[in-house]
């Protein structure tokens, strides 16, 4: 989980929502995080539906990764485990 700093600093990057549909010579785009722009589109309303579409696949790959994480240690989630050298058995050099 990120710290409060990192928080700010992620929001930081992140283009307000009212930013990142723009137009330009009459078409329109929209901007990403990364700072790409997508388009043009010929509607407003063509980007702001592929906007949808585009973060839509974002929250479902976030989701399936969590899930995958969570199915790898579903007790745990993101916790590292260290195998007690105790506990393995004893290999004896021949």
């Amino acid at each position: 989980m990120p710290n409060t700093r990192e928080q700010d600093r992620l929001q930081s990057l992140a283009p307000d929502r009212s930013d990142r549909i723009f137009s330009q010579q009459d078409l329109w785009y929209f901007k990403i995080r990364e700072g790409d722009e997508i388009g043009p589109f010929r509607y407003r309303s063509e980007a702001q539906s592929n906007l949808d579409g585009f973060m839509e696949q974002l929250r479902n790959k976030l989701q399936h990764t969590q899930k995958a994480s969570q199915t790898l240690n579903p007790e745990l989630p993101g916790k590292k485990y260290r195998t007690n050298p105790l506990s393995l058995p004893s290999i004896s050099p021949r």
